[in-house]
């Protein structure tokens, strides 16, 4: 079964079920939903009165499998991962007394453009050895990337070819008495 869900201009969600519990889900959220950034670093004291509006492109997509190998165990398997790419669009100055922002030309030459890559990769292995009684077998992958410029092919590369992290936990649940 495929359900598709299309915004009329800029967002949209395509999902499709193969069975009971897996799937894909990618979704294209809107543009709009980058709205504006403070340029300059962010602390708690402001430290500049400029920001700027971004036109971005966002793919969130996500990919979940469960196996069920037997009544005891289970095999599953996630991936979900986000790519930003945003490009600066608009420019705005922060006035002195309270109101709307004023709309300036660009301040300085050097472009605040920027792209963001965060993935998770999850293999799950679950034995119910008895009743409140299980046995997991864990790895998960974590990987985050900020490069200057990238594709989205080359964003989600990066993050899972150069990870934060890899762990891999065994965890054992026994139930002790009658």
């Amino acid at each position: 079964m495929v359900i598709m869900y299309a915004d009329t201009f800029r967002g949209g969600r395509v999902q499709a079920t193969l069975g009971r519990d897996q799937g894909v889900r990618v979704y294209f959220p809107p543009a709009s939903a980058w709205k504006m950034c403070p340029k300059g670093p962010i602390t708690r004291a402001p430290v500049a009165d400029n920001v700027t509006a971004f036109d971005a492109e966002e793919w969130q997509p996500e990919l979940k499998m469960d196996f069920f190998l037997s009544a005891r165990q289970e095999l599953r398997l996630k991936l979900q991962w986000v790519g930003i790419k945003a490009f600066e669009d608009r420019f705005y100055e922060i006035p002195d007394t309270p109101g709307d922002l004023v709309e300036i030309d660009k301040p300085d030459a050097e472009a605040d453009d920027f792209t963001i890559s965060s993935m998770n990769f999850q293999v799950r292995y679950r034995w119910q050895i008895a009743p409140l009684s299980d046995l997991f077998v864990v790895y998960t992958r974590n990987g985050y990337q900020d490069p200057q410029r990238a594709s989205f092919q080359e964003l989600f590369e990066n993050a899972w070819n150069d990870p934060l992290g890899e762990q891999l936990v065994v965890k054992l649940r026994y139930r002790v008495g009658s």
